[in-house]
């Protein structure tokens, strides 16, 4: 049936933040534990018994709420194209139209089938195949959402399931953790025939961490990431809340840092762009692999993160705690020249006028595209120039971390500027 109802619409603007970090004001004070977007602008939460949803990038949210009665809190959200989406709690919630409107399909009443009250989340590897994870054994369909039953043994798949990575319509890799009355041992499944069984993989290196695994990403067959957090319970105690596989599991290792709470969430954006939150709203972010991790300067004020979303690989979505959710976008420093060098910028920091000065060996044009980003992903200055070296005049905006981005002749390069 339909059921959902325009119930009210919240218009807020944004907040800026420390860094590149933008704080995004969603109307919901509650705990968001889920995130899905669909493009750059396009996102919606689970929120209570109601869908939030944005066409801005998150400046302005409107609230549908679902008042059929069958739900009272949505746990996860996931859309596997843009116009066709999932979200659970007590129900399963179906949308075709792009979140416009939102079908019953399936309630969560047979208590069989786990706690409902720890559902973790819904993925969908197509607009057929997906899987609910939640204490017991998983749930899974294969005909977008109208038919769901029970996975295989929770021998073979995690009791406690925390994440799922999908690859593609037939590779999944689940995370979680069984309990034992030794204590908990991490554990990673992966299903035969797209979630109907599961067989486990390689958990030596994580049962004897004593690692309760919490987020899983994979970037391919190959190489993945879970994090979580660390437990003793009679085994030793662990040291590591993330891990790295280059073997599809077969071995696990960590990383230079020892992250300092549990790690909620690891999401990439690419193999060397990546991004981690803990319980205690810290975010982490690496450029290389996942070989160093830098501590990211975001005003969280203690929330923890739940969820990240990295959309087309470019703006970073984080929810949490206390209706925490930040956006970033991820400007890197490109240069696409063999002299590495072709264009500089001077002074830097500066206070408005800025020297673009291009090097003697480019001499092989002399229009130049310019564009100045703000920290949060906007072009907010354009223009062709007649030389590769020349002046901007940048006095008029406000203070702070920009990046001037250069193409000329076939070659590029993205630079930071700050405004002091």
């Amino acid at each position: 049936m339909k059921a959902l109802l325009l119930f009210l619409v919240l218009s807020y603007h944004t907040i800026d933040c420390a860094g590149q970090w933008q704080a995004l004001q969603t109307g919901y004070g509650g705990t968001v534990t889920s995130v899905s977007f669909t493009s750059p602008d396009t996102g919606f939460i689970p929120a209570g018994n109601s869908i939030y949803k944005t066409v801005d990038g998150g400046r302005n949210w409107t609230r549908y709420a679902i008042e059929d009665g069958n739900t009272y809190e949505l746990k996860s959200i996931h859309f596997p194209t843009p116009m066709v989406g999932y979200v659970v709690g007590e129900t399963v919630y179906k949308t075709t139209n792009g979140g416009a409107t939102w079908d019953s399909l399936h309630t969560l009443s047979d208590r069989n089938k786990g706690d409902l009250s720890v559902v973790k989340f819904i993925r969908f590897a197509d607009p057929v195949n997906g899987i609910i994870g939640l204490i017991g054994s998983p749930l899974f369909t294969r005909d977008g959402g109208n038919h769901w039953a029970m996975t295989g043994s929770t021998f073979e798949a995690p009791s406690w399931n925390r994440d799922v990575s999908v690859m593609n319509d037939s590779v999944v890799i689940m995370g979680g953790w069984n309990p034992t009355i030794a204590g908990d041992f991490g554990m990673l499944s992966k299903p035969t025939d797209k979630g109907e069984t599961w067989d486990g993989l390689s958990d030596n290196e994580l049962y004897f961490e004593s690692m309760q695994i919490k987020s899983v990403f994979f970037h391919n067959t190959m190489r993945g990431w879970v994090a979580g957090s660390r437990i003793g319970f009679g085994r030793p105690y662990s040291s590591m809340r993330v891990m790295f596989t280059t073997d599809s599991g077969e071995t696990w290792h960590a990383p230079n840092m020892v992250f300092p709470a549990t790690v909620n969430c690891i999401r990439f954006a690419n193999e060397r762009v990546g991004f981690a939150g803990d319980q205690t709203g810290a975010i982490y972010s690496t450029t290389d692999g996942g070989v160093t991790w830098t501590t990211e300067n975001a005003e969280t004020n203690g929330r923890g993160i739940k969820d990240i979303c990295i959309v087309n690989g470019s703006v970073v979505y984080v929810a949490g705690e206390s209706g925490l959710m930040l956006k970033r976008t991820i400007v890197t420093d490109v240069d696409e020249s063999r002299e590495g060098s072709v264009f500089s910028l001077y002074p830097n920091p500066s206070t408005g006028r800025v020297h673009v000065v291009g090097s003697a060996n480019h001499s092989d044009a002399h229009d130049c595209d310019v564009e100045v980003i703000d920290s949060f992903g906007r072009l907010i200055y354009s223009d062709s120039m007649r030389s590769t070296t020349f002046t901007l005049d940048l006095g008029s905006l406000a203070k702070g971390t920009y990046f001037v981005r250069i193409r000329s002749g076939g070659h590029q390069r993205t630079m930071q500027l700050s405004l002091i």
